[in-house]
């Protein structure tokens, strides 16, 4: 059982962060892009990133993580645990709202960009994913996974 805990929980944090860096890379190729085709292509793959790499990756790490808490004795009284909890939890909450939210609204507004209801000065007034936003919580991404490999003790 720990085991598969740890394979899922691996798992879902490649896809959270691989998601991410697809963001990050894709927003730094459109900077200052002012032509609706690119960021209609762009924000398209926003959403299907969001939607089906970040979000599920997201919610199997920390469901994953919680569960190999409750399975694993020994991690009831680590601190380096908790504090990778409490980090997993602001992932969590920083993905949602910073992240997600933004990405399904430019997706959707690029959806009605492909079926012509809306023109490309729509599109050049999206405010998707905040590039701050996504290096704040690849850095917590960062943090937790030095705290799961070096273990440190907090007494």
């Amino acid at each position: 059982m720990k085991k598969a805990l740890k394979f899922i929980h691996t798992i879902g944090s490649i896809a959270l962060v691989g998601g991410l860096l697809f963001l990050l890379l894709g927003w730094r190729a459109l900077a200052d892009s002012s032509d609706p085709d690119a960021l209609y292509v762009y924000y398209s793959q926003t959403d299907v990133a969001a939607r089906w790499l970040i979000l599920p990756g997201m919610i199997s790490m920390l469901l994953s993580g919680m569960l190999s808490m409750m399975v694993g004795p020994g991690f009831y009284n680590a601190g380096w645990v908790w504090a990778k909890l409490a980090l997993g939890l602001s992932v969590f909450e920083g993905t949602l709202l910073s992240i997600q939210g933004p990405a399904q609204k430019a997706g959707a507004i690029a959806t009605k960009y492909g079926n012509r209801e809306v023109d490309g000065t729509a599109l050049v007034a999206i405010n998707g994913p905040n590039e701050m936003a996504i290096f704040v919580v690849l850095l917590v991404c960062l943090v937790a996974t030095a705290f799961g490999i070096w273990r440190p003790r907090f007494t």
